[in-house]
């Protein structure tokens, strides 16, 4: 081991100097396009107003076909958002509801980096999805198997998972929804004669003897009922009912 040391003290040192000096830093490493072809993966998980977020991407990139300059890439984005205290959202009536899309990226080299563009987007249906999303352009740099996007508002760093040339990931949802599982009879309890009475919500904050009896309400309009004419005073205001789960009429057939 010593001998190994002095060689290397010696191989620092320029000829006739009695004394070592600075070894010249190695070249930068140079990354090519090449070696951000396979999967990625970026996750970060927060908690604020009594909710937990997770978030999570799943990258995955491979040449583009016929554009050697250029690599093809897709990402799967998901979001799964918990209510800590088991209150229901109002948008599914659950304790938790998830978004998810997938978006389609082309990745180019420049001059000391590279370009990272979205071009497209699906988004799974979801009565929890706001619908806030757009297009995006980062500058990217590379280093082992890290890949740090930047843009404007921010930065995120993706860590490689796999360096395999596989197709780019399909959509995680079905095509249309698909109706399994056990279904029952349902029964009306709201009728407003030619009127619409859209986006109905339940209050469990207001809910009595356990959830027996339980409160609900919803937009009360003549829009989209095809009828002209209007209720006066209650047009497009909410209407809340009171229903008792124990009333007899409410009793379902038995299933066979």
């Amino acid at each position: 081991m010593k001998r190994l040391l002095l060689v290397l003290a010696a191989a620092c040192q320029p000829p006739g100097a009695g004394t070592p000096t600075t070894c010249p830093a190695p070249p930068p490493h140079v990354y090519l396009l090449t070696d951000l072809v396979g999967g990625w993966r970026w996750q970060l998980r927060t908690s604020e107003s009594g909710t937990t977020r997770v978030e999570t991407e799943a990258w995955r990139f491979r040449p583009s076909p016929g554009i050697p300059t250029q690599l093809s890439g897709r990402y799967v984005r998901s979001v799964e958002v918990r209510s800590d205290d088991r209150v229901p959202f109002a948008c599914n009536q659950r304790p938790r509801y998830r978004q998810r899309a997938t978006y389609d990226v082309t990745v180019e080299a420049t001059a000391s980096a590279f370009a990272v563009r979205e071009t497209d987007y699906q988004a799974e249906p979801s009565p929890c999805d706001h619908g806030f999303r757009h297009l995006g352009a980062y500058t990217a740099e590379l280093a082992g198997n890290r890949f740090a996007l930047h843009w404007d508002s921010g930065d995120q760093t993706l860590w490689q998972t796999d360096a395999e040339l596989t197709d780019l990931p399909a959509s995680p949802w079905p095509a249309s929804p698909e109706l399994t599982g056990p279904w029952r009879y349902a029964v009306k309890v709201a009728t407003h004669d030619r009127m619409s009475f859209y986006n109905p919500k339940q209050h469990p904050a207001f809910a009595k003897d356990g959830g027996k009896v339980i409160y609900f309400e919803g937009t009360y309009t003549h829009d989209f009922s095809g009828n002209p004419d209007t209720t006066p005073r209650y047009e497009y205001n909410q209407v809340m009912y009171r229903l008792d789960l124990a009333d007899a009429r409410l009793r379902l057939p038995a299933a066979q």
